[in-house]
């Protein structure tokens, strides 16, 4: 009798263990599982961050080139204007094309709304690559900030000393009536005052150029460790 109760009570905790096994075991599979789910998803995340980084980064690196390469137009035709020579025949035309390109505008507009997006939201969080977060801040909240301030100082010589003096001291008939002008264009070009603020403009060119190439070089620095990352 004892032993057919002592072999009713081993078997009764035989199998109470063993659901409490299969408890254990599927709690912990499901913790597992879960976990999996979620790192999947967070890489998910990420992916599509670098992504979408990697696209507005590409939409930059070709403006960034752009501009730099309009800014070195401009400093082009700058050393035409202040090398202008009146017995070319053709000098008034090409004098007043270096005059509307010198005159250009630009306007560097970064397309920075991922980067925003993740910065204000705590994203750059999940961003396991410490380097690439570094970078990232460094291109978009100093390179950037840079470029746009040279970009000032350029505009504050074009709009508030060389622009008023082209637009008061000089004037070319339209293109029907070259050589016509109403301007002595020699005297004007060799005045002293025109030409040190052409020297000013020239040196806020090479300023907001050189911001352009730190940017540049930056940003193919982060457009790689994001390519590594996304291998």
């Amino acid at each position: 009798m004892k032993n057919k109760i002592g072999k009713s009570t081993t078997k009764r905790l035989s199998r109470y263990l063993t659901e409490i096994l299969v408890i254990i075991i599927g709690i912990t599979l499901s913790f597992a599982l879960n976990e999996w789910n979620n790192n999947r998803n967070e890489y998910e995340a990420y992916k599509n961050h670098l992504e979408n980084l990697s696209s507005d980064l590409e939409i930059d690196f070709k403006q960034m080139k752009s501009d730099r390469e309009s800014v070195n137009n401009i400093k082009k035709n700058l050393t035409y204007s202040l090398k202008y020579n009146p017995a070319d025949i053709e000098s008034i035309p090409k004098l007043s094309n270096a005059i509307n390109e010198i005159m250009s505008y630009i306007n560097f507009l970064p397309n920075n709304n991922t980067f925003q997006m993740l910065n204000s939201t705590g994203g750059l969080a999940v961003f396991k690559n410490k380097e690439l977060v570094s970078e990232l801040n460094q291109l978009y909240q100093y390179d950037y900030a840079y470029i746009e301030m040279m970009e000032r100082q350029k505009d504050r010589v074009l709009y508030e000393h060389l622009m008023p003096l082209l637009y008061e001291e000089i004037y070319f008939e339209d293109a029907l009536t070259y050589p016509n002008i109403r301007t002595d264009v020699k005297a004007f070009l060799g005045n002293k005052e025109f030409r040190n603020i052409c020297l000013d403009y020239q040196g806020a060119c090479d300023s907001h150029a050189w911001s352009y190439t730190r940017a540049l070089k930056r940003l193919e620095k982060v457009k790689k460790i994001i390519k590594e990352e996304l291998e």
